[in-house]
């Protein structure tokens, strides 16, 4: 894998984790300030705290999906041990 290449992954890996965290707070505060137009503040903030809260777990998730897509599989224990076992190939480029 290129330097670059490693560069661009992180950076795409960032900007989904920060687009995810910003997505659920947006939808936390929406929740909030959508029940105040129909209901009393505390009822509008106690909508925000649990939007919040539920929204953690479905951050985790997204987070999780995001590794994925840019990481790649996630590879099981002796089969992670197994990768370097192999001898690297000898007509490879290198950056």
């Amino acid at each position: 894998m290129c330097r670059y290449e490693t560069v661009r992954r992180a950076l795409v890996h960032r900007v989904l984790r920060v687009s995810i965290a910003i997505a659920v707070a947006i939808a936390a505060v929406t929740a909030g300030l959508l029940t105040s137009l129909a209901a009393p503040a505390a009822v509008a903030v106690v909508v925000g705290v649990t939007a919040a809260v539920g929204g953690q777990a479905i951050r985790g998730r997204l987070e999780h999906a995001a590794d994925r897509w840019v990481l790649g599989s996630r590879l099981a224990g002796y089969a992670n041990l197994n990768r370097f076992r192999t001898e690297p190939d000898p007509g490879a480029r290198l950056c």
